[in-house]
């Protein structure tokens, strides 16, 4: 066996290789939706920046076609798209994807959308528009494994 950079060719009796390439190890992938273009660019180089791969939204119904992607790891989310918002968004989220996490961007104000995002098992940064806490709940999600 010999190493050709980053792959590896093995013989096998008949002499024919057989080639294994060294595959990088996958980035959790997470979907940021926001209607403002400033808010979502500067949370995905945050999630960039710590490892993460990152697709964005711009309306709710974009944020429900990114869901039909396999292995989204997690959802970040305001909850006011311009299509959708409150607690249809957060069910529709739901219903598309029932086990990818949900951190919410921003405080919701209302105890009533503040208590059905937590049952809908939203995750509510205590510093909803610090990059570090939010970061910082996407990583505790997806160590979470939901």
């Amino acid at each position: 066996m010999r190493e050709l950079g980053v792959a590896m060719a093995t013989y096998e009796d008949d002499d024919e290789a057989r080639l294994d390439v060294a595959q990088p190890p996958l980035q959790p992938r997470v979907v940021v939706a926001h209607a403002h273009g400033f808010i979502r660019r500067a949370v995905a180089r945050s999630l960039e920046r710590a490892g993460y791969a990152v697709t964005v939204a711009t309306h709710g119904a974009e944020l429900l076609d990114r869901l039909d992607d396999a292995g989204i790891a997690a959802v970040v989310v305001a909850l006011e798209l311009p299509d959708l918002h409150g607690i249809e968004l957060l069910a529709a989220v739901r219903c598309f994807a029932y086990r990818v996490p949900v951190v919410v961007l921003g405080d919701p104000i209302e105890p009533a959308l503040r208590e059905a995002s937590e049952r809908l098992g939203a995750l509510l940064p205590t510093a909803p528009f610090d990059l570090g806490a939010v970061t910082d709940a996407v990583g505790a999600v997806c160590r979470r494994g939901h």
